[in-house]
């Protein structure tokens, strides 16, 4: 064999080994270039070191105490920048989101809030438990007048604070909404069983007292207890009618006692 032909052999390895070569330091670099989303440790982490420790522990308390009273998740991460070109902080976002498992079952919904120091970038994201309250453009709204602001007075910790309350506080709302819904229900359907069951007693009660009563009525009426006025009762009505009632046989009602006369 030639060493023409050699070479002609040896050459397309060679290439393929260079463009392997140049795919792994590219690769290499990328991952090197990229930022690390951070281990989840409490519910604020900060890449920057701009917040201290007591910073920190009193922010990720206030969360964890709307967590445990049965609200939202809410976590925030604050990066130095993205790690390079072309990654947005969307992606780096979601990528956190599902990496931190925010809203997991029993939350009232789950919010990421991301701020990135060197591309100066806030972003939002929100689990559909959530987004059903906290509306896109409501976020939108929040990250404009309570966030950035802050953000642009280099005031991160207070930045945290109004953003992570302008997020808890519809969440809030609207979970005691719900709840007195809830409970406006429950007493509803307390009040209707409550009345199905004591109705038929009440009735059962009600209808012989209402038939002694009418017995009571008819006899008072046929046989008054006071003689004298039983007879001119009698009498007055005998002549009125022309028959003479017999004591026990049924009359009208009661005559009245009182009452006026007028003319038209």
């Amino acid at each position: 064999m030639t060493r023409f032909h050699r070479e002609a052999r040896i050459r397309p390895v060679a290439r393929l080994a260079w463009l392997a070569l140049t795919l792994a330091v590219l690769l290499v670099s990328a991952s090197v270039g990229a930022t690390t989303i951070p281990p989840l440790n409490g519910y604020v982490m900060d890449d920057t070191g701009t917040l201290t420790e007591a910073d920190r522990a009193e922010l990720s308390l206030r969360l964890n105490r709307e967590r445990q009273s049965g609200g939202p998740e809410v976590v925030v991460l604050v990066l130095r920048s993205l790690g390079g070109e072309g990654r947005t902080i969307e992606s780096l976002a979601d990528s956190a989101f599902q990496q931190y498992r925010i809203g997991k079952a029993g939350a009232d919904g789950g919010v990421l809030l991301v701020i990135v120091e060197e591309e100066r970038k806030v972003c939002i994201r929100t689990n559909a438990t959530a987004r059903g309250v906290l509306k896109d453009e409501m976020v939108a709204a929040i990250i404009e007048t309570k966030i950035t602001p802050l953000l642009r007075a280099k005031r991160l910790r207070e930045a945290i604070v109004a953003g992570t309350d302008a997020i808890m506080d519809p969440l809030r709302a609207d979970r005691e909404a719900r709840g007195e819904e809830r409970k406006s229900r429950s007493r509803t359907i307390w009040f209707i069983l409550v009345a199905i069951i004591c109705f038929p007693i009440l009735l059962a009660f009600a209808l012989p007292r209402r038939f002694l009563r009418t017995g009571s009525s008819r006899t008072e009426e046929t046989v008054p207890r006071d003689y004298n006025r039983y007879r001119a009762w009698t009498r007055n009505a005998g002549t009125s009618s022309g028959t003479q009632h017999q004591g026990g046989s049924s009359g009208g009602d009661d005559p009245p006692v009182g009452g006026a006369t007028g003319s038209y």
